[in-house]
């Protein structure tokens, strides 16, 4: 069921991000949008909690990142391409009560922070420590 909410969520995300005048008309204000586009990252964390909790960190692969999260393909893409996958699901769920990353999964985190620059809200050396 969560599934099939998820999908519906990105699609109404990208149908309202089209620009066109029917998507503006059917999205409505913007609050809305971004309450939708809350729920849905929402959705997906507890999703790539669950899956993390289900399969462990050392089988977490791209396809089922992607599965839990698709809304959030370019940077789960992005961040395998350079081997820091866990990093970033790790910041991902950094502030939710999850399963704790193992050391590397910290290491990656702060690598994907340092090159990437995300969080911005946060300086690399403090983000995650084991």
């Amino acid at each position: 069921m969560r599934s099939l909410f998820v999908r519906m969520a990105v699609l109404c995300l990208l149908i309202a991000g089209s620009g066109s005048g029917l998507a503006r008309a059917a999205s409505g204000p913007d609050s809305d949008f971004e309450a939708l586009r809350t729920v849905l990252l929402k959705a997906e964390t507890k999703a790539l909690c669950e899956t993390v909790q289900r399969k462990g960190w050392k089988d977490l692969t791209l396809e089922r990142a992607l599965r839990a999260a698709p809304s959030q393909d370019e940077a789960l893409v992005e961040a395998n391409a350079a081997g820091l996958l866990q990093g970033l699901v790790a910041l991902m769920l950094r502030d939710e009560s999850c399963i704790e990353p193992p050391a590397e999964a910290f290491a990656q985190a702060q690598e994907y922070s340092r090159r990437f620059g995300w969080p911005a809200s946060a300086p690399s050396d403090t983000l995650l420590a084991p």
